[in-house]
């Protein structure tokens, strides 16, 4: 039997992480995985993640997302946050710093437009309540 592989009378079962092609045991690529004995090995949902020969998929971390399918994830950018398994971007008052998983509201006297990865301070002699969009 090959390597990683069991018997069962004369017939192999394939290890987890790889399935039958065409008569072989072929390891899953990256982004899909197995269990042992499977006919195809599956895609990774949306938000998980694998390397090729996976018998699970990996859970993106926090403030990362992923495509159905992927063999990484991608940490969202400043300025955006996940929301419901994508990175959304921050609304106007609200920033983010890279691989945020919530925007945050600018405190009073400071201002966000949309997207921001920081609050800007107010001139002096000027101010604004929390959540400001603008120097107004």
């Amino acid at each position: 039997a090959p390597a990683g592989s069991t018997a069962s009378g004369s017939c192999t079962v394939c290890p987890a992480g790889s399935a039958v092609q065409t008569g072989t045991c072929t390891q899953c690529t990256a982004g899909t995985f197995s269990l042992a004995g499977s006919t195809t090995c599956g895609n990774c949902a949306a938000n998980t993640f694998s390397a090729a020969g996976a018998s699970t998929c990996g859970a993106c971390a926090a403030g990362s997302t992923s495509a159905a399918g992927s063999s990484d994830c991608t940490v969202c950018p400043a300025g955006s946050a996940v929301v419901t398994g994508t990175c959304t971007q921050c609304t106007a008052g609200k920033f983010a710093v890279a691989g945020s998983t919530t925007c945050s509201q600018c405190s009073a006297n400071s201002y966000a437009d949309a997207g921001s990865s920081v609050c800007t301070n107010c001139n002096p002699g000027s101010t604004s309540p929390a959540g400001s969009s603008s120097s107004d």
